[in-house]
């Protein structure tokens, strides 16, 4: 009885002390693309070693309009989400029809997240204009981990 009880508790100690070692994906990149907008979503994460359980992160949207129809209007409204995402700020407003690069002001950091985005995240990308609306899923294109 004895010698099945210290095997429990040692797969149990080893179990846990698996978990703990999670491997976190330190730059990830979700791209996406329509017949009018082609968007490019990067996200870089670390644990913070100054705040136990907390993770540094920061993402880094860029949009693009590829489309040909000149009748948009000036105003698009557009916001990144999914049921993984971290309390993204991927959203905003424009005026503009290129928008390239979203100005620092738009890009999110955080030096205090409680969680991080992973490897199987589901995001889309939703894109409003004039009386239209867009919506186009992002797939994890680039991934790496820090040793």
């Amino acid at each position: 009885m004895k010698k099945k009880i210290t095997t429990l508790l040692g797969l149990m100690i080893l179990l846990l002390v698996g978990c703990s070692n999670e491997e976190i994906p330190n730059h990830l990149v979700f791209e996406g693309k329509s017949e009018n907008f082609k968007v490019h979503f990067e996200v870089s994460q670390s644990p913070n070693e100054n705040k136990k359980g907390k993770y540094h992160y920061s993402e880094r949207p860029m949009i693009d309009y590829i489309g040909d129809d000149y009748e948009l209007g000036t105003h698009f409204k557009w916001k990144i989400t999914g049921s993984d995402i971290i309390q993204s700020r991927a959203s905003g407003t424009s005026k503009k029809r290129k928008f390239g690069v979203i100005p620092p002001q738009n890009w999110y950091e955080s030096t205090a997240f409680d969680s991080y985005l992973k490897e199987d995240a589901s995001l889309t990308f939703k894109m409003d204009w004039g009386q239209k609306s867009e919506s186009i899923p992002l797939k994890l294109t680039k991934v790496s981990y820090t040793e």
